[in-house]
């Protein structure tokens, strides 16, 4: 399924908008060194969340209002999920391609965008946090330690560019 957006970056939900992002980041499975190993363990754990959940977006917004109801109320014009996912789907292509500029540069000016919107710091900060912890549920015992390992250097140097911003 598309959702409306930008027509120059078109990106679908679930297993699409993550094989679109993995697309878009220019990802690439030939990596063999240890950073691309746990790169390629949060590309293969998303992969399995697309697979098994389709369209994440709920299972992650879920999460996200139970530690932050107050957020809830961003979204109250977002009757489709429409925007949700594609928060979603730019949160996937930052994850998969957080060494090229582009998701570095997203990441710091959205950061001080939302906090124009009202969304408090730590509720931008625990964003990529949640979409962690709702891949692995959904992966579940699927999970691995290459995946844990992968996540935790991403969530990492993710803080490092939020505390930057």
């Amino acid at each position: 399924m598309e959702f409306p957006q930008d027509p120059d970056r078109q990106v679908g939900r679930g297993a699409a908008g993550v094989r679109a992002a993995h697309r878009s980041a220019g990802f690439r499975h030939h990596r063999r060194d240890r950073e691309g190993a746990l790169s390629e363990a949060v590309a293969r754990s998303l992969d399995l969340l697309a697979e098994r959940a389709g369209d994440p977006a709920p299972l992650v917004y879920r999460r996200l209002f139970e530690a932050f109801p107050e957020m809830e109320a961003q979204f109250v014009r977002d009757t489709t999920g429409a925007v949700r996912g594609e928060m979603l789907a730019v949160a996937f292509q930052c994850v998969l391609d957080l060494d090229g500029g582009y998701a570095a540069n997203l990441i710091r000016s959205e950061r001080v965008n939302h906090e124009g919107f009202g969304v408090p710091p730590e509720a931008f900060a625990s964003f990529f946090p949640i979409v962690m912890e709702t891949t692995r549920a959904v992966v579940g015992e699927d999970w691995t330690a290459e995946m844990e390992a992968g996540w935790r250097a991403l969530l990492a140097r993710l803080e490092g560019l939020v505390r930057a911003a």
